[in-house]
């Protein structure tokens, strides 16, 4: 035994590498949850000022080799092309990214947002009561969001 806490370095580093390998772990659970939360602000931001166009090309499926209920996206992304005489964006092609590639952009994407898990929820709460005074919520979706804010108060 005493051999093998030598190896380790001593009983300091021994409790150094746990401690280490518990912060870690806490820290991918952080990570996880903010990036479900900054996936839920990002898909409520859809009503307050909707841009809606119909795609009829066929979406581009990326990591359609490992599919699954776990890897299914939320979002499509859209490559476009900027014409700066016309002043819009032509829309190229669409991809499903898949759950890890989208993870992977929407990290980058949100990667200024705040990490304070507290205040990201306390944001998404302002946010629906927002999106209902506003009346922009489809009724299912005033159904649910009110009952959600009722057990907040």
């Amino acid at each position: 035994m005493s051999n093998y806490i030598s190896r380790r370095g001593g009983i300091g580093q021994i409790f150094d590498t746990e401690a280490n390998s518990i912060a870690q772990d806490l820290g991918k659970k952080v990570t996880k949850e903010r990036l479900a939360l900054m996936k839920e602000y990002l898909l409520l931001s859809q009503w307050e000022d909707p841009v809606e166009f119909k795609y009829d090309k066929p979406i581009i499926q990326h990591n359609d080799h490992k599919m699954t209920a776990a890897e299914n996206s939320s979002f499509a992304v859209f490559l476009t092309d900027y014409d700066p005489i016309n002043e819009v964006y032509r829309v190229i092609s669409g991809h499903d990214l898949g759950r890890t590639y989208e993870d992977c952009v929407l990290r980058f994407i949100i990667k200024g947002a705040t990490g304070d898990i507290e205040k990201i929820k306390a944001g998404i709460t302002r946010y629906k009561r927002k999106l209902l005074d506003a009346n922009v919520l489809p009724k299912g979706l005033v159904e649910k969001f009110s009952k959600q804010l009722q057990k907040t108060q």
